[in-house]
């Protein structure tokens, strides 16, 4: 019996240890594919990735590290992932033109020094950066295609956002404010973009509901 048990005790033993190695080695494949911080339709999202597009401000967010964080960015590049797969059925293109002239803007914006910095930095090329550019360019066109979709505005939604808005804007600066007339074509257009806005945020919502997301990571990140 005691044999027998030494046997069994044996065997559990290597059975723990192969398991333990099993899952040790996945925790260690784990630690270090730890970057990873979202799955979007299978497609993977790093920490690389997020700090790329904050470090080039690629949706406006350079410098404004005090009123951003690492999950609103996260968030943004989830949304642009989401997109870009009915982007993929649309077939839409970015003329070579417009991806170099945003390419020039952004090396202008960063200063040559900075640039250079930043793809020492995150390790990739002027290729790598396009790529960035080019999704970015084609989530910019969608998301303003969806803006300026025909949405009705009444003329009782001019005149309330005039009384309550506009006058409100022209005392606390100081000036004479336009007669309704004269701004209503300009109110109709602040009015209709606002609420294309609001309705690219739900049809955003409503994309992320329906897509398969998984959150792989739920830890503070400090980009400092």
């Amino acid at each position: 019996m005691v044999v027998v048990r030494k046997f069994y005790l044996r065997k559990a033993f290597f059975f723990w240890l192969i398991l333990n190695l099993l899952i040790g080695g996945s925790l260690a494949q784990e630690r270090v594919i730890e970057r990873i911080l979202a799955i979007v339709e299978g497609e993977i999202i790093t920490l690389t990735d997020v700090q790329i597009a904050w470090a080039l401000g690629l949706y406006s967010w350079a410098g404004e590290a005090e009123t951003k964080t690492w999950r609103e960015v996260l968030d943004k590049l989830i949304e642009v992932k989401v997109v870009l797969k009915l982007a993929e059925s649309a077939k839409i293109k970015i003329s070579p033109e417009d991806l170099e002239n945003s390419w020039t803007e952004l090396k202008t914006r960063l200063g040559e020094e900075r640039y250079l910095q930043l793809k020492q930095l995150f390790g990739f090329s002027d290729k790598d950066i396009r790529k960035f550019i080019q999704e970015k360019l084609i989530f910019d066109q969608i998301i303003q295609k969806r803006i300026t979709l025909v949405i009705p505005v009444s003329l009782d939604e001019i005149k309330e956002y005039y009384q309550n808005v506009y006058l409100k804007e022209m005392a606390a600066q100081h000036q004479k404010p336009r007669s309704l007339v004269e701004v209503m074509r300009e109110l109709e257009e602040r009015i209709r973009r606002k609420k294309g806005q609001a309705e690219v945020k739900k049809w955003l919502e409503t994309l992320r509901s329906q897509a398969d997301i998984v959150i792989k990571t739920k830890e503070v990140i400090d980009f400092d």
